[in-house]
């Protein structure tokens, strides 16, 4: 896999994020109380789809001329300068998260949000399973795979047990540790996703190199 296609892929992941986050009543709280509301988060989604537009020249057009290298140049200064600290900014928030959570003591009608959101992590880790790249990347980062398929079965059995888990209250302090010990990882899979958007989102003449436009 090419590393244009690698940033591509990317890209992806964090539009990914962002949309879960659009999506998650939950989320969208939490950032909104930091000064990150939803118009942010749109505008984010904007940018990131802009640069998928220019991603999709430059791998599958392979359009390489000066008017594609200023506005590839111009777009990812306005990355820079309008949404990548306030997307670093949400990570924290994202990190911060589970106290939010937990003082809700997980409401049922906030439960298929969460779980959507989860949905949205595991999702991330099963696509790195099957990509070599990610997984490469995530193993660069000290995130090995069994503790990425530690993950996954946590995801799973938190989902599987949710609900009776609610009604018991022993199990519901065990739910809690759980919930704790999930977003521990959680909160290494921010760190990673923070990681990545740099990567993805950062201007440099090795960047530049690398999509052969200097």
């Amino acid at each position: 896999m090419s590393k244009s296609l690698i940033r591509y892929n990317q890209l992806q992941q964090a539009k990914s994020i962002i949309e879960a986050s659009i999506n998650n009543d939950d989320i969208e709280a939490a950032l909104d109380e930091y000064g990150f509301g939803l118009d942010r988060l749109i505008e984010g989604k904007i940018l990131l789809e802009e640069t998928e537009k220019v991603h999709y020249l430059i791998i599958d057009e392979k359009i390489l001329n000066k008017e594609l290298i200023v506005s590839l140049k111009k777009l990812q200064e306005h990355i820079n300068e309008r949404f990548l600290v306030h997307f670093e900014q949400a990570c924290v928030v994202l990190a911060n998260h589970k106290e939010a959570v937990v003082s809700m003591k997980l409401q049922e009608e906030r439960r298929e949000s969460f779980v959507s959101w989860l949905e949205q992590v595991k999702a991330f880790y099963l696509n790195a399973l099957l990509n070599s790249d990610i997984l490469s990347l995530l193993q660069s980062e000290g995130i090995n795979q069994q503790e990425i398929e530690e993950l996954i079965l946590l995801i799973n059995t938190f989902e599987d047990t949710y609900d009776e888990s609610l009604q018991k209250k022993g199990a519901v302090i065990k739910a809690h540790r759980r919930i704790r010990f999930l977003f521990k990882k959680l909160n290494e899979w921010v760190d990673e996703l923070k990681m990545m958007a740099k990567i993805a989102f950062k201007t440099s003449p090795r960047v530049l190199r690398e999509y052969d436009l200097v």
